[in-house]
């Protein structure tokens, strides 16, 4: 049995015992898987532009080449700069960095790759969206992580940037330099009740924030 293997189990094993415990032994039970798992991070979750147009256009195998090329190109860029891979699943990068800089770096240069990249043709260039946001969460290494901050980078990355685009949450960029925050526009969002302040690294910088 892997490690990865033997800290889910033993997540899930400390997960049972929260749900099952009443209410005075539930803070003790938390606060061991705090203790085993939790780390504070900066989660980046990137999502790939026109899954469904491709696949419906050219089918499902020449769009998992993309993936694998998608693949390719973020590992060693994340590893470049102090993260780790947490997992690939579907067409989506999970990466956890040291902090917002960090973060940032990698997703810029991402970013400025897949642009570069030499193809034959346009439709194979990878095109990928970025979310990022900070804070403390619980990671299982080698296989996945939790928290807000995952979550929050999720939304922005999958849902509300647009291709070629890298959305940070506003509290996490607030830790950013302030050379790397001159670069960005601020934008909000309101998805579902939760309202989302961003700063946003666009090639497009004339583009509008959603309100």
């Amino acid at each position: 049995m892997s490690d990865a293997t033997n800290s889910l189990a033993q997540l899930h094993h400390a997960l049972e015992r929260f749900d099952t415990a009443d209410d005075a032994a539930r803070p003790a039970v938390e606060a061991d898987i705090w203790a085993a798992f939790g780390t504070e991070g900066a989660a980046l979750v990137l999502d790939m532009s026109g899954f469904s147009q491709t696949v419906k256009r050219r089918g499902i195998v020449p769009y998992l080449s993309m993936v694998r090329r998608m693949q390719r190109l973020t590992r060693p860029r994340v590893e470049a700069h102090d993260g780790v891979v947490v997992k690939y699943e579907a067409d989506n990068l999970y990466a956890l960095f040291p902090d917002p800089e960090t973060a940032l770096a990698a997703a810029r240069e991402i970013i400025a790759a897949c642009a570069a990249e030499p193809v034959t043709r346009p439709e194979d260039r990878v095109s990928v969206s970025i979310g990022i946001a900070a804070g403390p969460l619980l990671h299982i290494p080698n296989a996945d992580f939790f928290g807000d901050c995952v979550n929050t980078a999720a939304k922005l990355g999958e849902d509300l940037a647009p291709a070629s685009e890298i959305l940070m949450a506003k509290d996490a960029a607030m830790r950013l330099s302030a050379a790397s925050r001159a670069a960005a526009t601020e934008g909000r969002f309101e998805v579902s009740g939760v309202r989302y302040e961003v700063l946003i690294w666009s090639p497009r910088a004339s583009r509008e924030a959603g309100a």
